[in-house]
């Protein structure tokens, strides 16, 4: 599947926060100064680059990410049912059912090591390997899943999911 690749340069940013509406986001370490993020939305395997954007904000040293499309709302919108036939909750690996449709949504984010992350989604879930500074991931409705092995993780680290799975 196509993805919009950027590459954000941390401009003097201490930490990162990431939040994902719909979105499933992956979050792994590597490289210097700069975050590398992939952007993918498919519906049915064809690649939507018009229902993906994200935002970049720098606030008091803070690098925000932000995904603006696609949400629930908008994919209402483009695929409308009149019941409604929406699962999106509990969303894991960005896949999930969509007004009869299979909607595959991944936020994939490279972040320098040593940099403290912090993750947040609504509908998707979380996965994040071997993230030492990892400070919290997260998930309203998706599962929340930290793999940490080669590193020692955060003294206080916060995982959570109001409805999905916490590994």
């Amino acid at each position: 599947a196509q993805s919009d690749t950027q590459f954000i340069s941390l401009e003097g940013a201490t930490a990162v926060y990431i939040y994902a509406a719909f979105s499933s986001v992956t979050v792994t370490t590597g490289g210097t100064d700069a975050i590398k993020v992939d952007h993918t939305v498919t519906v049915d395997g064809a690649d939507r680059p018009g229902l993906r954007r994200l935002a970049v904000e720098r606030i008091d040293g803070v690098l925000h990410l932000r995904e603006v499309k696609p949400t629930t709302e908008l994919l209402q919108a483009e695929f409308s049912q009149p019941n409604g036939g929406m699962n999106t909750g509990g969303r894991n690996g960005g896949k999930g059912v969509f007004n009869n449709l299979t909607v595959d949504a991944v936020l994939k984010v490279v972040v320098p090591v040593g940099i403290p992350v912090t993750v947040e989604t609504k509908y998707g879930g979380i996965e994040a390997v071997n993230v030492a500074n990892l400070l919290s991931a997260r998930a309203r409705y998706g599962e929340v899943k930290v793999t940490i092995t080669r590193v020692k993780p955060q003294a206080e680290l916060e995982l959570y999911s109001d409805y999905g799975a916490v590994d």
